[in-house]
């Protein structure tokens, strides 16, 4: 999200980036526009944005990440946050004015400990598909039912391979792409012993 900043107002936010909170930065996950969000829908989320930009904050700067938004079956959406901690400490923010949601309820679940680097995945949270905010020190990322949406879930082994057959080895990992495979046994072995891997 994008705006005009008169001389003063810029000069105060640079000093507010210098002492450690960031701000102004270009954030993924940009406020929505059009497809189905209603401007009325941002007025909230844009004027807390502005206020916690113009706010001061003595906590080093984190970013939160929005990896994507799942649709479930009841119409419902799940957001998927991260978060990106450039220092070269572990960072801890309390839920309130610098670790919040808006709307309401302010605490959706998000951490309170941010360890050094990036990380996807950490937390999701339930909403209807209208904008959710996650404001974090002085930067923020926006959720709707029209951000980027979760690619389909990553394959996974069934709970057993056995074929039944005991002169086969039975296997599902990662080098099998997550699929059954049924190996016959070497010759010379015994067929009682042949099982390896999930399930065989």
């Amino acid at each position: 999200m994008r705006r005009m900043l008169c001389s003063s107002t810029f000069t105060a936010a640079l000093m507010l980036m210098a002492a450690g909170c960031g701000g102004l930065a270009e954030q993924p996950g940009a406020a929505p526009e059009g497809d189905g969000v209603a401007r009325t829908e941002m007025s909230e989320i844009e004027a807390a944005i502005s206020q916690q930009n113009m706010s001061h904050c003595d906590k080093p700067n984190l970013i939160p990440l929005l990896d994507c938004v799942e649709k479930l079956p009841d119409g419902k959406y799940k957001a998927h946050f991260g978060y990106k901690n450039d220092n070269n400490k572990k960072v801890d923010v309390d839920i309130g004015k610098f670790n919040r949601f808006v709307p309401n309820p302010e605490n959706r679940g998000q951490p309170e400990e941010f360890k050094k680097g990036t990380y996807h995945e950490v937390f999701t949270v339930r909403f209807d598909g209208k904008p959710i905010s996650w404001l974090l020190t002085k930067n923020s990322v926006i959720a709707s039912k029209t951000s980027p949406a979760c690619g389909p879930p990553p394959p996974m082994c069934p709970p057993s391979c056995d074929d039944g057959n005991p002169c086969t080895a039975d296997e599902c990992d990662a080098s099998t792409m997550s699929k059954c495979v049924h190996t016959p046994v070497m010759d010379g072995m015994s067929c009682g012993t042949a099982t390896s891997g999930n399930g065989g």
